[in-house]
C-alpha cells in the first residue's frame, strides 16, 4: 500500500500513541523524514521539497503552516492527497490518477486531474487563501463541462483535434457518420427524408431541427455523457428505476436506450460522429427495464408530464404470438398523458409494432402497442419493404426506417462508440419520435391527434404491388405491413406547417 507507520514508547517503553497509514508524500512524512534523516518519498530531498510553493500553471502546490492543504505533484505526476482543516477528503494514489494542469479561473485556484482507468476527469479549486471551495467528479472527456476544461485549462482532452467546444456545423448533414445514416436520407435511398425536414424553417426563420422540442427515452436508460448526447441531455426529466436514483446510465453493456436516443436527438452540430433526426431536441431517458413492474411502467409513462412532449418506446411484451394486456395502470396513465400533456394538447407516445413476425405474432396482440393513445411503428429495410421480423397488425399507424435489407442504422452506443448494426422496430420507433419532433417545432399547436392525421396523410406508400394494401373508409391507402406507409419526415413538416387541427373528438358507443 505504499503507506508509512509510526509506534512510538516512552523512556519506560510504554505505548504513547501512533500514526498510521501516512502517505510518504505526506507533510508528516515529510517530518519523518528530517526525524529519521531518510529520503522516504525518493524525491532527492530530505524533508521539504519546496518550501512553500504556490505556483498554480506549474501545479506545485504545498502545504504551509497549519493550512492543512498538502500534496501537489508537478508535470504530469499523480495526485497524492488533498486535505482541509486536517481532514483528508480526497486521496488519488490508489485510482491511477494523473495530474494535468492547473490555472487561475476567474480568481479561483483550480487543479485538474484524471483518472486514467476510467478516463474521468476531476477539478479540485482552491481560493486565494488555499481553502477548498469546490471541485467537479468524474467528468466525461466529450462533456460540456470538459468543453470548459478545454479552454480553461488549453488542453484538448478529448483529442478531438480542438480546443474549446467542438466544431460548430451549420448542417447536421456535414456530421462524419451522415454518409452512413441513409435512414434520414431521402425517400428513394429508402429513408425517411429527414434531411429535407431539416432545410425548413419554423415561424422564427430557423431551420426545423426539433429545437425547444423534448424527447424521452424510456429504455434501458441512456449513457448521458455520450459525446452526441450530452449536449441535448436534460436530467430533470431523467430516471433509473432499477438504482432508485435520477442517473439512467445503464451499464456499458445494456446499448438498446442508448441508441434509440442517438436515431432520435443525436446532436448534429458537433463533427463528432452521428446525428439524430432532431438533432437539437431536448432528450432525457428512463431507465425502466430490469425494473418494469406496472407502477413504475405507468409512473415512466406521465413522469414530468409538463415538460416532455414525447415518450418513445421500444418495448414491450414478448413476441411469442400470444395475446399479451397491458396493466390497467398503464392504460390509465397514457389516457392521462393523452388528456393533460402539453398543456392539454396531450404527450405522444410512440410505440415499437414488435419484432415477432415469424413467430406469428401480430401486433395488435400486444396491449400496449394496440393503444390508441400510441403511434405503433412497423420496420421497413433499405429496399422499401417490410423487414421480415416486423409484425403486421390493424394498430400499425406507420413503417419506418430499420434493418432487413443491406444495412442497419448507424448510431449511438455505450462507452461513448457507435453501431452500425441497430436493428427492429425499436430502431425505427426513435426515428418517428424524432420526426415528430420536428413537426411539433414547425407546429406546436398540434395535438396528440393531429400528430397522427398529419402522419396518416404525409407518409408514402411503399411496396405498392403488395396485395395488403387496400383503402380504407376514409380513402386513405393503408396496409397491416405499413400502416398508412413509410414515414416522410419532409412532407410531414411541410404538412405541420399549414395544418390546421381537427375538431374535438367525438365518441360513440353501440
Amino acid at each position: 500500500a505504499n503507506r508509512l507507520h509510526t509506534w512510538s514508547l516512552d523512556s519506560n517503553w510504554n505505548h504513547i500513541s501512533s500514526q498510521d497509514w501516512v502517505d510518504p508524500n505526506s507533510a508528516d512524512a515529510i517530518a519523518f523524514e528530517t526525524n529519521f534523516n531518510l529520503d522516504l518519498n525518493s524525491d532527492g530531498t530530505i524533508g521539504n521539497a519546496y518550501s512553500t510553493v504556490h505556483t498554480v500553471g506549474s501545479v506545485a502546490f504545498q502545504k504551509s503552516s497549519g493550512s492543512g492543504l498538502y500534496a501537489v505533484s508537478v508535470n504530469g505526476g499523480s495526485p497524492l492527497a488533498i486535505t482541509n482543516g486536517g481532514t483528508q477528503i480526497y486521496e488519488g494514489i490508489y485510482a491511477g490518477w494523473q495530474t494535468l494542469a492547473a490555472a487561475t479561473i476567474n480568481g479561483v485556484n483550480t487543479v485538474l486531474w484524471k483518472n486514467t482507468s476510467a478516463n474521468r476527469l476531476h477539478t479540485w479549486s482552491l481560493d486565494s487563501n488555499w481553502n477548498h471551495v469546490s471541485n467537479q467528479d468524474w467528468v466525461d472527456p466529450n462533456s460540456a463541462d470538459a468543453f470548459a476544461f478545454e479552454t480553461n485549462f488549453n488542453l484538448d482532452l478529448n483529442s478531438d483535434g480542438t480546443i474549446g467546444n467542438p466544431l460548430s456545423l451549420t448542417d447536421p448533414s456535414l456530421e462524419p457518420r451522415y454518409s452512413d445514416q441513409w435512414h434520414l436520407h431521402d425517400s428513394s435511398s429508402g429513408g425517411a427524408n429527414v434531411v429535407t425536414a431539416w432545410s425548413l424553417t419554423n415561424n422564427s426563420g430557423n431551420n426545423i431541427y426539433g429545437t425547444g422540442i423534448h424527447i424521452n427515452i424510456i429504455d434501458d436508460g441512456i449513457e448521458k455523457s455520450h459525446a452526441d448526447l450530452s449536449t441535448n441531455y436534460i436530467s430533470e426529466s431523467s430516471y433509473d428505476y432499477v438504482g432508485g436514483d435520477s442517473d439512467p446510465t445503464p451499464p456499458p453493456s445494456s446499448s438498446h436506450g442508448t441508441s434509440c436516443a442517438g436515431v432520435a436527438a443525436g446532436y448534429g452540430h458537433n463533427g463528432v460522429g452521428i446525428t439524430g433526426a432532431a438533432p437539437n431536441a431536448n432528450l432525457s431517458g428512463q431507465r425502466l427495464l430490469g425494473a418494469g413492474t406496472a407502477t413504475n411502467e405507468a409512473t415512466a409513462l406521465t413522469r414530468t408530464l409538463n415538460a416532455v412532449d414525447i415518450y418513445s418506446n421500444s418495448w414491450g411484451p414478448t413476441d411469442n404470438g400470444t395475446l399479451q394486456p397491458a396493466p390497467p395502470q398503464v392504460l390509465a396513465a397514457l389516457a392521462n398523458g393523452t388528456t393533460n400533456g402539453r398543456n392539454g394538447k396531450g404527450a405522444i407516445y410512440t410505440w415499437a409494432g414488435g419484432n415477432g413476425r415469424t413467430s406469428k405474432d401480430n401486433s395488435n396482440y400486444d396491449g400496449y402497442a394496440n393503444s390508441r393513445y400510441v403511434i405503433s411503428v412497423a420496420a421497413t429495410s433499405n429496399l422499401g419493404t417490410f423487414s421480415s421480423y416486423s409484425e403486421p397488425g390493424a394498430n400499425i399507424m406507420v413503417s419506418s426506417p430499420s434493418n432487413g435489407g443491406t444495412d442497419a442504422i448507424t448510431t449511438t452506443s455505450t462507452n461513448n462508440a457507435y453501431t452500425d448494426n441497430f436493428s427492429g422496430t425499436s430502431a425505427a420507433t426513435p426515428l418517428v419520435s424524432g420526426t415528430i419532433a420536428l413537426m411539433l417545432e414547425a407546429n406546436p399547436n398540434l395535438s396528440w391527434r393531429d400528430v397522427q392525421h398529419v402522419l396518416v396523410n404525409s407518409s408514402d406508400v411503399v411496396d405498392s404491388s403488395n396485395s395488403g394494401w387496400f383503402t380504407n373508409g376514409a380513402g386513405h391507402e393503408c396496409s397491416h405491413d405499413y400502416g398508412f406507409g413509410r414515414i416522410n419526415a419532409g412532407s410531414a413538416v411541410t404538412l405541420s406547417k399549414t395544418w390546421s387541427n381537427v375538431g374535438s373528438e367525438v365518441s360513440h358507443s353501440a
